[in-house]
């Protein structure tokens, strides 16, 4: 599972559809997640061989397509029938103006993981009925394993993403201060591991100035080589500091962000430590729904935070 959650809706009445659209939407965001709605008003899109029904996590599907005009127009059924044919088992919401037998031809036909609405359950006094099917299906993503998933693949691209930002942007001796940041950092977290272990206490100076070293191991050239190899990248130059080295970018820029929750204040306590956290968690108990529905706001949150950084420093 991934925070951009894709949706297929085909329903012929298009001005219906505008209004049920953004209700979902709002469902959606408010449990965390990007909604990205594919609209459609019939289902001749399922017949192309290149159209990938893989893709959609979930799926709205009108029973009433066919009328007078489009009488070759697949109903909803024979459209949901081509998708289960096709071993395609999303979850699909399917509704209809009546309902009345609904139920009894979904039954007929064999089709599975479908819930049966009407077109009224999609009105503000009724939507209720609706969206607690859709947090019951994204409440899946509510276990350790795959919010770490989602986190770790989050980061991956926040990474990437400030990465490309930095070595686009011109800043005066820029990777002797990328050298510099990183070193210090090395040197840093020896000095660390040395102080808090007790068994090494007898050979504390003698580390210590291995540790005042570690420059030496180094050369710009090198760890610009180290950076650019995918095997070694995350491991020379790790998030935290190449959110610090754009935090430098940003200052001395003077760029000013017009942005809520500041990202040089927060990126490393809403994402890093907790990236770190979960790492660490074995129970559910332990990480809160709570805690992930939070957390996924907040990735969401840096992620537009990026995108504007981004086009500010391209600016």
């Amino acid at each position: 599972m991934q925070l951009d959650y894709n949706i297929l809706w085909i329903d012929d009445n298009s001005i219906w559809r505008k209004a049920a659209v953004g209700k979902i939407k709002k469902c959606i965001e408010n449990c965390g997640f990007v909604p990205i709605i594919a609209e459609y008003s019939n289902g001749n899109i399922i017949n192309n061989d290149d159209f990938d029904l893989k893709s959609y996590d979930l799926i709205f599907m009108d029973y009433d397509l066919k009328t007078p005009d489009n009488p070759n127009i697949d109903t909803g059924i024979e459209l949901i029938k081509k998708i289960r044919n096709n071993k395609i088992y999303s979850n699909i919401i399917f509704y209809s103006t009546s309902t009345n037998d609904l139920p009894e031809k979904v039954k007929e036909q064999g089709i599975q993981n479908t819930y049966i609405f009407e077109r009224e359950d999609f009105r503000d006094e009724n939507i209720d009925s609706i969206t607690e099917v859709i947090e019951f299906i994204l409440n899946r993503a509510n276990t350790v394993n795959i919010m770490r998933g989602i986190i770790m693949a989050e980061l991956a691209n926040f990474d990437n993403l400030i990465l490309d930002i930095i070595e686009n942007t011109n800043l005066e001796q820029k990777w002797d201060k990328i050298f510099n940041l990183i070193t210090k950092g090395r040197q840093r977290y020896c000095k660390e591991i040395i102080n808090t272990h007790t068994d090494l206490k007898e050979h504390k100076q003698e580390l210590l100035l291995t540790c005042e070293n570690i420059r030496t191991k180094f050369d710009i050239d090198e760890i610009k080589k180290r950076i650019a190899d995918e095997n070694q990248s995350s491991a020379i130059f790790p998030s935290s500091l190449r959110a610090d080295f754009l935090k430098t970018i940003l200052n001395e820029k003077h760029i000013q962000l017009n942005i809520e929750n500041d990202f040089m204040t927060n990126y490393n306590s809403e994402i890093i430590q907790k990236r770190n956290k979960l790492g660490h968690c074995s129970e559910i108990a332990e990480c809160s729904e709570e805690d992930f529905l939070q957390l996924r706001k907040n990735i969401l949150k840096h992620r537009k935070n990026l995108e504007e950084i981004k086009v500010l420093l391209s600016a």
